[in-house]
């Protein structure tokens, strides 16, 4: 499950079981996914991040992601866009084909709500439904 580690870093389910097809026996896990994150997220015409940056209220940033960011425990340092689901509650599907950057981008929400927000979203997957194909 996403939560905190002991040193207030923030744990992602596939770090330590990739779901997306790569090998658990990959030298660093944790760098390869960060990577992808920084990767697709700086592409600054993509419609995934430009639409999430515009409920999240700002630009991508690369600092985010580093090896060193851990959660503190202070008031935010910003507040979500009035009408965007992180400041008056709601639900974002993010949702297409396999390879198109979905976890990336859970995957940044998740990092800039709980640095910038200081709240922690909650998110679910699920495969394909009986009968349909992944």
């Amino acid at each position: 499950p996403i939560g905190l580690t002991s040193d207030r870093k923030i744990h992602f389910p596939w770090y330590f079981n990739p779901i997306d097809g790569c090998t658990v026996g990959t030298k660093d896990n944790v760098e390869l996914a960060k990577s992808r994150v920084l990767q697709l997220c700086s592409v600054k015409q993509w419609a995934g991040i430009t639409k999430v940056m515009e409920m999240l209220g700002g630009q991508f940033n690369k600092a985010l992601h580093g090896a060193d960011v851990s959660i503190q425990n202070t008031a935010p340092r910003q507040k979500a866009p009035v009408g965007s689901p992180f400041a008056d509650g709601g639900i974002v599907v993010i949702e297409g084909h396999t390879g198109l950057g979905k976890m990336e981008l859970a995957e940044h929400i998740v990092m800039h709500c709980s640095t910038q927000f200081q709240m922690m979203p909650i998110f679910g997957t699920m495969g394909p439904r009986p009968g349909e194909s992944s």
